[in-house]
C-alpha cells in the first residue's frame, strides 16, 4: 500500500513539473559548448543545458581537469574532442530551424543553466541528434522515454563510427568512460 502511494505521488509530481515545462520560439539561439546553449526568450537569455547529455570541454576549466586525471589523456586531446563537438553543434543548429525550445524556466542546476531542448519541425531533439552524430554520450538525468532514445542513438553512433567515435575514438572512449 505504502509503495502505491509513494508510486502514485511520484506520478502526480512528474504530471506537475511537465506541465511546468514551456514550449517557446527563441529569437537566439549560440553554442556555449556542445552541451549548452544561449538563447534569448521575450527579452531574456538562459543558459540551456541539453538534457541527458555530456560533451567533452572545449576551454579550461574545473571539469576539463577531473576528465585529464580520470582519463589519463592530455588536456589538449580533450579539447580538440571538444571543439570538433562544438562545431558540430554549431554545424547542426541552422538544420533544426525553425525549432522550438522546451524548457522550465524556473529551474537551475549547480552551473546556473536551465535544462532544456530544441526541437524541430520534424519532431527531433537536438540532444538525442548530438548523441546519434557522435558528439555527445548519454550521462546525467533525464526522462525515461528520452534516455532510451540517447542510449539507442549512443549504440549507432559508436556501432557505425560516427562523429568522435569515429578517427578519435580512442581518445572519446577514455573520456566517455568506456575504455
Amino acid at each position: 500500500m505504502g509503495r502505491l502511494i509513494i508510486l502514485l505521488i511520484a506520478a502526480a509530481c512528474g504530471v506537475a513539473m511537465a506541465a511546468e515545462l514551456q514550449q517557446r520560439l527563441p529569437t537566439l539561439v549560440e553554442v556555449e559548448d556542445a552541451d549548452t546553449l544561449r538563447v534569448e526568450v521575450d527579452g531574456s537569455v538562459y543558459r540551456i543545458q541539453l538534457p541527458g547529455i555530456d560533451a567533452p570541454e572545449s576551454v579550461p576549466n574545473p571539469k576539463l581537469l577531473r576528465d585529464v586525471e580520470r582519463t589519463g589523456r592530455d588536456a589538449e586531446v580533450l579539447l580538440a574532442l571538444g571543439r570538433n563537438a562544438d562545431k558540430a553543434l554549431r554545424d547542426m543548429l541552422p538544420g533544426f530551424m525553425p525549432y522550438q525550445l522546451h524548457f522550465d524556466s524556473a529551474v537551475r542546476d549547480k552551473y546556473g543553466r536551465t535544462p532544456g531542448d530544441l526541437l524541430d519541425s520534424q519532431g527531433r531533439w537536438l540532444s538525442v541528434a548530438m548523441v546519434e552524430a557522435g558528439y555527445a554520450i548519454p550521462r546525467g538525468k533525464a526522462d525515461p522515454r528520452h534516455q532510451a532514445l540517447l542510449e539507442q542513438a549512443k549504440t549507432l553512433a559508436q556501432s557505425e563510427q560516427r562523429g568522435l567515435w569515429g578517427s578519435t575514438s580512442d581518445d572519446f572512449a577514455a573520456w566517455a568512460g568506456q575504455q
